[in-house]
């Protein structure tokens, strides 16, 4: 995949577009997932040369702009949600951030989150039912709760990209993991509340 100039910020169906639930490696097939693949491949935090970087540098450029533009339209407080992504779904730590940021985003906050999973991820939960009955967000609740973790990715590639034979039990239990968000997604309304994550892939 190459890297080119953003064209605005990204959307999560643009991320996971290409997303097949019946495909073993069903997770491995998103943009979302090409771009941390590609991201791996080319060093990881440390660009692996200028060029790489140069590239990285303008693509962020052109998000920071789009950012600047949407927060100037959207025009409400920011807060921000940071927390760690050892927290599992089905757990009192998750359902108590998704019921924080269900209560922010009612009261007018924009929330905004470093994109992972975990803490991160129930508080876009809670966003994403702040328009919702309350009951709506137990049940999104407890079908999540079913499958808490997506697995481990760590040390996911070898060193042409592709993913480790001995990790695809890994990327299995992902696949499911992400399936159930989106079966969630459905409860939720067609065209959700706002909330901004900003992931940095470490």
């Amino acid at each position: 995949m190459q890297l080119k100039s953003a064209e605005g910020l990204y959307t999560s169906a643009q991320l996971l577009e290409g997303f097949n639930p019946f495909d073993r490696l069903g997770f491995t097939v998103t943009r979302d997932f090409a771009v941390f693949r590609q991201f791996s491949k080319d060093g990881g935090p440390v660009p692996a040369s200028l060029e790489i970087r140069k590239a990285q540098a303008d693509h962020d450029t052109d998000l920071a702009e789009a950012l600047k533009r949407f927060l100037g339209e959207v025009r409400r407080p920011l807060l921000g949600i940071m927390g760690g992504h050892a927290a599992k779904r089905g757990g009192l730590a998750f359902a108590d951030i998704a019921h924080l940021a269900r209560t922010l985003s009612e009261e007018g906050y924009l929330i905004v989150t470093g994109g992972g999973p975990g803490i991160m991820e129930a508080a876009h939960l809670g966003v994403a039912f702040s328009k919702n009955d309350a009951s709506d967000l137990e049940k999104a609740l407890a079908k999540l709760g079913k499958y808490p973790s997506y697995g481990n990715l760590d040390g996911l590639f070898d060193h042409d990209g592709t993913v480790k034979r001995e990790k695809i039990a890994d990327v299995e239990k992902a696949r499911d993991w992400l399936q159930s968000a989106l079966e969630v997604r459905s409860y939720a309304p067609p065209i959700l509340p706002l909330s901004v994550a900003i992931p940095t892939w470490l």
